[in-house]
């Protein structure tokens, strides 16, 4: 073999390392995202099953939804939590609120809750896009009691 024949073997080694390098990062950096995703999905279910069950328990004591229920202001969550002192004694953290007050979800946007008479409501993230009303929502049902998206 010549000396040419040997750096043309050597090259086409090298390209195609490189391919393989760059082939397997890219493989490895999608899961990382779909997983990523996954976890945030799964905190926002988590969040509006757990502020649905609260506002039920609200509608059982007071018999009606909060009256600011709609804007998802830090006075709604406080009075849910009240007799829950030891979660909720500290200020709340910042990374659950805009700077609005209202608490958002993993993708940095305010729940919504749409009351449905005096004591039903559908509480919804927007999910992954960002955008309400599609089924990428987190949707928490008050009269099935559950998540009922996705």
């Amino acid at each position: 073999m010549n000396n040419w024949t040997l750096r043309l073997i050597s090259f086409c080694i090298v390209c195609v390392s490189a391919s393989a390098l760059l082939y397997l990062l890219l493989y490895l950096s999608f899961p990382h995202a779909s997983l990523r995703r996954r976890a945030m999905i799964a905190r926002a279910a988590s969040d509006v099953r757990q502020i649905g069950y609260d506002l039920k328990e609200y509608c059982r004591t007071n018999g009606r939804l909060p009256s600011d229920v709609t804007t998802g202001a830090v006075s709604v969550w406080s009075a849910l939590f009240s007799n829950r002192m030891d979660v909720f004694s500290a200020p709340m953290p910042l990374q659950w609120t805009n700077s609005a007050g209202e608490l958002i979800d993993p993708w940095k946007l305010p729940y919504r809750i749409e009351p449905a008479g005096t004591t039903n409501f559908v509480m919804r993230s927007a999910g992954p896009d960002g955008k309400f009303g599609n089924q990428d929502d987190v949707v928490f049902d008050s009269v099935r009691n559950a998540v009922v998206k996705p």
